[in-house]
């Protein structure tokens, strides 16, 4: 029998901005190190970019005037499958089917990608607060 592995949820409260992005990237690498936790470098870079995608769209479009406005990020391993949690207050995004943009577009790519690396996708409004709950399936 297979033996299942839990790393302790770890859960940041960091202000929209996009200096925060860098320190996201490595922590993902770090979180799993710290549970001891050998992950392949392709799971590592999916979840790092999904994370950071997820970080991205709170900061361009749920506050995208101001910077101050708080953001919460959740890091947990269940068996094989990582959860990202990524929470704002803003309104969250269109409830519609994401399709790569044109190649001449600026804009788009964030939940396409987040849609393509992450085996499940949830996004919802729940007192006050928008989740993006991402799921990453281990070792695929």
């Amino acid at each position: 029998m297979q033996k299942v592995q839990h790393i302790v949820p770890i859960w940041l409260e960091m202000d929209a901005h996009p200096r925060h992005v860098p320190w996201l990237r490595s922590f993902v690498q770090t979180y799993f190190k710290g549970g001891g936790v050998d992950i392949s470098s392709r799971d590592c870079m999916k979840a790092q970019l999904a994370l950071v995608e997820a970080f991205d769209n709170v900061v361009e479009h749920a506050y995208p005037k101001s910077r101050k406005k708080p953001v919460l990020v959740g890091l947990y391993l269940k068996g094989k499958t990582l959860h990202m949690e990524v929470l704002d207050q803003g309104r969250g995004p269109p409830q519609k089917k994401h399709k790569l943009p044109s190649v001449m577009s600026d804009h788009g790519r964030g939940l396409f990608l987040i849609y393509r690396l992450s085996s499940r996708v949830e996004s919802k409004r729940e007192n006050g607060w928008h989740r993006l709950h991402m799921r990453i399936r281990l070792g695929k």
